[in-house]
């Protein structure tokens, strides 16, 4: 029973291993950085698919289950390290009318990020398809 007693303290002793250290935050230093396709979802279960262009474009698709589909298309803008989403189409927020919208790139490694536009944020994850 003593020698049971001992292997089980030995084992509760041992440590995990340490966690895998996060990806490095990095800043978007153009556009292009951002070129992709990116996909996050909410606690509503609502999808967003969000396609970055090397030259700017964005086109993000929100599937909203029975709310329905909707799409913001625009071309990303960064100056003096500002980002702007120059609105082209935007049936997701019918009562809004601005022809831009500021856009915030947080926490971003390179395979994610967190996205705020307007004020809706989430957070983004590179799409491997």
């Amino acid at each position: 029973m003593q020698r049971t007693i001992a292997i089980v303290l030995a084992a509760a002793c041992g440590h995990a291993p340490p966690p895998a250290p996060k990806p490095a935050e990095r800043p978007v230093a153009a556009v292009g950085d951002l070129a992709g396709a990116w996909s996050a979802s909410d606690e509503m279960d609502f999808v967003y698919t969000l396609t970055v262009g090397r030259d700017g474009a964005f086109d993000l698709r929100e599937d909203r289950n029975k709310l329905g589909k909707c799409e913001v298309e625009g071309t990303l803008q960064l100056a003096a390290g500002t980002l702007t989403l120059a609105i082209e189409h935007d049936d997701c927020h019918r009562d809004v009318v601005e022809t831009q919208a500021p856009v915030t790139i947080e926490q971003f490694t390179g395979d994610a990020f967190v996205l705020t536009l307007r004020a809706d944020s989430r957070a983004y994850h590179r799409s491997h398809h």
